[in-house]
């Protein structure tokens, strides 16, 4: 396939578009996506669009369940470092993992006028939260039994 460019008639090649894709994955990291298949039911697949100092996760749940195994992992390609932010949807519970450890987040709980937020610190991420985790993390753990299946997203941004 071939296009040409209309103002200079120069001619661009695929191969030159697939160069600058390329080029573009890997200045942002992209390695594909991790894909975990529930004990049960469905995929949990994780794409990190950003890999560098900056990494942004998202995580989609298609029919995802966790039944009776124990929890399952997904390995993020690239850790996060120092903190992050989260955001999820129909998820079911999950917890953050770095070094086989789950860490606390700060889950925000009310807004307050004129005062800072109110938080609540939690090891167990569950549905429809917005948090911030002030360490590392390297895993994301999905509670195991979980009595039903999952459609939704986790977002995670940070550094």
């Amino acid at each position: 396939m071939t296009l040409t460019s209309v103002t200079t008639g120069n001619t661009v090649l695929a191969s030159d578009i697939n160069q600058i894709v390329n080029a573009f994955n890997t200045l942002t990291g992209d390695l594909g996506a991790v894909v975990l298949n529930g004990s049960t039911s469905g995929t949990a697949t994780l794409y990190q669009i950003l890999q560098g100092t900056v990494k942004w996760v998202l995580v989609q749940l298609v029919n995802f369940r966790n039944g009776n195994v124990g929890a399952q992992t997904i390995v993020l390609p690239v850790a996060f470092t120092t903190s992050l932010q989260g955001w999820n949807s129909g998820c079911g519970i999950y917890q953050l993992i770095k070094a086989s450890v789950a860490q606390t987040v700060q889950q925000w709980t009310a807004a307050t006028a004129g005062a800072d937020g109110t938080l609540s610190a939690q090891t167990s991420i569950k549905n429809n939260w917005t948090y911030h985790c002030d360490t590392g993390v390297d895993t994301i753990s999905f509670t195991g039994s979980d009595v039903g299946a999952h459609n939704g997203h986790i977002i995670l941004f940070g550094v």
